[in-house]
């Protein structure tokens, strides 16, 4: 399947959420330990925080292939005390769109700063006993 097949947009439809949670419990069927209901519903959980504790502040992007959703990524406003910064989160493609330059195409819209430099702050599971790093990432 070649790239151009795919659509990127980060317009929120009714449904898309659910779409978001979907593909990480399929995408990563048996793949990882991050895999099964349990990472499922942390998904569906770290995602009911982004709308409802969050005021969905922030932008989700979707990869379609016509109607299916194949890929997805957002950039998480948060804020501590008088400060924001971004928050990468659910980033993913589905095997079948995997090495066409999705997490480029994902990235590069979120970064600020000129040349494709970026200040991510990578979210991991909070079993990991890491609430995230933060790190510059170059994306070109």
């Amino acid at each position: 399947m070649p790239a151009s097949a795919l659509t990127i947009r980060s317009d929120l439809k009714p449904g898309d959420l659910g779409r978001v949670i979907a593909l990480h419990g399929t995408a990563y069927e048996g793949e990882t330990v991050h895999s099964g209901l349990k990472f499922e519903a942390y998904v569906a959980k770290t995602i009911a925080e982004f709308v409802i504790d969050n005021g969905a502040r922030g932008k989700v992007f979707l990869a379609e292939r016509g109607p299916d959703l194949v890929g997805c990524a957002a950039m998480v406003e948060r804020r501590d005390d008088a400060a924001s910064h971004g928050q990468l989160r659910w980033v993913l493609a589905d095997p079948s769109a995997r090495g066409l330059g999705l997490g480029r195409r994902f990235v590069e819209p979120t970064c600020p700063f000129g040349g494709g430099v970026c200040f991510i702050r990578f979210a991991r599971p909070a079993a990991s006993g890491d609430s995230g790093k933060s790190c510059g990432q170059n994306s070109r």
